[in-house]
């Protein structure tokens, strides 16, 4: 494998890792955003059960739905991750 090549590989590899550990920090925000969602959706109910219920609702769909994006996303960058590992280790196997 030409060094070029290598280099170019070794460079997507630490850009995906990147892209993940900052994926990794959106989980967080999504636990803070529940918290709030939960103390907000409290202050709905003064209003009426119907605001607090759909806050509190929707606090919860958007949160799940975050949380499990960001899982999925940092699951997806894992196996691409890995993939450019194995095609990498075969490149240089096969000018070796």
């Amino acid at each position: 494998m030409s060094e070029e090549l290598d280099a170019k590989y070794e460079a997507w590899i630490r850009e995906l890792t990147r892209r993940k550990e900052d994926i990794a920090k959106n989980r967080t925000m999504y636990v803070r955003s529940f918290i709030a969602f939960m103390i907000f959706s409290a202050l709905g109910y003064i209003w009426g059960p119907w605001i607090g219920a759909g806050s509190v609702l929707t606090g919860i769909l958007v949160c799940l739905f975050g949380c499990y994006t960001v899982l999925f996303r940092e699951g997806e960058l894992e196996e691409e991750i890995a993939r450019l590992r194995e095609t990498q280790r075969e490149q240089r196997e096969r000018t070796h």
